[in-house]
């Protein structure tokens, strides 16, 4: 009798305890890649680097089936005595010629008070079979080396997942 007294009781922990489980594995996480550290959507993970990105030090997918995925693919590029600027005129090149592509909008900005660059287009991947997409690269001058964050998506998933995209480069911190 006093068993079934208490099992509302017991019940009730059971349920807190799975509760407080869901809500910590809902949580986002922090990623770092060299000084770098941000912060990845609950409903975002980590998975290959494709082996011909020399400089790409991680990958985070949205978990979508595959028709509605975005990726923010992160690298770390050496500066060898090149600015910003000059990297960001390459880019503006190579969106104009390797890519086909058409440039939406860039902008000037600041990630966790280093000096960096956004540029949002569309443009043919060069993964050929995945035609035309949407991208926003982000590159950041920090120290002796340039970190890009990219993503990528089709065109309606881009329009779902810019706003992540945005706050996790928004999410940047420096380590000191």
């Amino acid at each position: 009798m006093r068993t079934l007294r208490h099992l509302p009781i017991v019940r009730l922990v059971v349920l807190s305890v799975a509760l407080l489980a869901i809500a910590a594995s809902a949580q986002p996480s922090k990623v770092q890649i060299g000084a770098l550290t941000l912060e990845k959507p609950a409903d975002w993970y980590q998975t290959a680097v494709p082996s011909d990105e020399r400089f790409t030090k991680t990958v985070l997918a949205s978990n979508s089936p595959a028709s509605q995925q975005a990726l923010m693919m992160i690298s770390v590029v050496p500066r060898d005595g090149r600015s910003l600027e000059s990297l960001c005129s390459a880019t503006r090149n190579y969106i104009a010629t390797r890519m086909d592509g058409v440039l939406e909008y860039e902008r000037a900005m600041t990630v966790d008070g280093a000096p960096a660059h956004t540029f949002v287009y569309e443009g043919r991947s060069e993964h050929s079979s995945q035609g035309r997409r949407k991208f926003m690269r982000t590159i950041v001058q920090k120290g002796n080396s340039f970190y890009i964050m990219q993503g990528v998506a089709d065109h309606i998933p881009f329009a779902n997942h810019a706003g992540t995209l945005d706050k996790m480069v928004n999410s940047v911190q420096w380590a000191n």
